[in-house]
């Protein structure tokens, strides 16, 4: 399970590497996980990656070791009007 916190700082953490691969966005967002709560980075793209993006991202905190969910969307990046 991965509290809200910890997939916030995951986000942050790893949001130039992500940035790198070509993400335009992202987001945590919950995951419904039977009666409890858990939560993954959303990276958004444009276009499917063209090199492999990891499936967890690994971080530690408060001498504790976590892993957080990452997803993958595709969707175009916001325009504004």
């Amino acid at each position: 399970m991965t509290g809200l916190q910890i997939a916030e700082l995951a986000r942050v953490r790893f949001s130039k590497k992500l940035s790198a691969l070509g993400a335009h966005a992202l987001e945590v967002a919950e995951e419904p996980q039977g009666s409890k709560k858990n939560f993954a980075v959303v990276a958004h793209f444009a276009k499917k990656p063209k090199t492999n993006v990891p499936a967890v991202l690994s971080l530690k905190s408060g001498g504790k070791a976590f892993t957080v969910p990452l997803r993958v969307k595709i969707s175009q990046p916001f325009k504004p009007e």
